[in-house]
């Protein structure tokens, strides 16, 4: 669930002086870890045991193939690995995304006549 807010009385050291901070935590999103090759619907993949949901975070290794339209991602992170989209109506949704320095995005033929 999600964190509750949290408030705390700071005193100034030397100072008859009180202020009250409020800080606002942030739920951290629930992880699903991808490793292996395969198709991004292959639940044997996920370290959920099923692909992911809206409001995750994806963090992927390895290959997976894109067919269809992700969840609604808190973020998306590829390292050592390729994401293939096999046609142009898959999408990657996320908010953040970060494609690793030996990641690889492949992105289907160009249309023809």
């Amino acid at each position: 669930g999600l964190l509750s807010r949290l408030q705390r009385r700071l005193f100034l050291l030397g100072s008859s002086n009180v202020a009250t901070v409020t800080i606002a935590d942030q739920a951290v999103a629930p992880t699903n870890v991808w490793s292996g090759n395969g198709r991004w619907t292959s639940a044997t993949n996920w370290s959920w045991g099923s692909k992911p949901v809206d409001g995750q975070f994806v963090f992927a290794a390895g290959t997976v193939t894109l067919a269809e339209s992700s969840a609604n991602l808190i973020g998306f992170v590829l390292t050592n690995g390729t994401l293939t989209f096999s046609n142009w109506s898959s999408r990657l949704l996320a908010t953040d995304v970060v494609i690793g320095s030996n990641a690889t995005v492949t992105l289907p033929p160009a249309f023809g006549r």
